[in-house]
């Protein structure tokens, strides 16, 4: 008995390995990358008319001929979508945005500088309390300040 998720859940292997194949040797023609992964060139197009539709490779030129029609190259766009990571530790707050090879694009003050259109600062919580104190709290008027932190870890 046949299950009617299969024949999708091949389609979307086949354009797993094809888009791994053209991040990893692109660009790349259609030809190359259906021998390369011993699949048939019909799947491939097929599948890299989705990927082209989803924005994740784009066609790049025109290879040179082996005989025959001259090959259309295919490369993986990396920039045509975007991640946004976060890292939080205990003393600050890291976040990024990074492209399909994991480059940075804009690090976290600018974005939220952009985005709000405030002049951003990006400090610890002991070092902005401090700061905060300093220059709006009960101790602005005192030209120096110490300020001292004792926590624990919760895990």
């Amino acid at each position: 008995m046949q299950r009617t998720g299969d024949l999708k859940l091949i389609q979307e292997l086949n354009r797993s390995i094809i888009l791994r194949t053209i991040r990893h040797y692109g660009p790349i023609s259609r030809s190359e990358i259906a021998k390369k992964n011993k699949i048939s060139p019909t799947t491939v197009t097929a599948a890299v008319k989705e990927l082209i539709r989803q924005g994740l490779v784009y066609e790049d030129g025109i290879g040179i001929s082996t005989g025959g029609r001259k090959p259309v190259l295919v490369r993986f766009s990396s920039d045509s979508k975007f991640i946004i990571a976060v890292a939080i530790t205990n003393s600050s707050i890291k976040i990024a945005e990074m492209n399909l090879e994991a480059k940075v694009r804009r690090q976290m003050k600018e974005m939220v500088e952009k985005q709000f259109k405030l002049k951003t600062w990006l400090e610890n919580d002991a070092n902005a309390i401090a700061l905060a104190e300093k220059r709006f709290g009960a101790y602005r008027k005192f030209k120096n300040l110490i300020y001292i932190t004792i926590g624990d870890c919760l895990l």
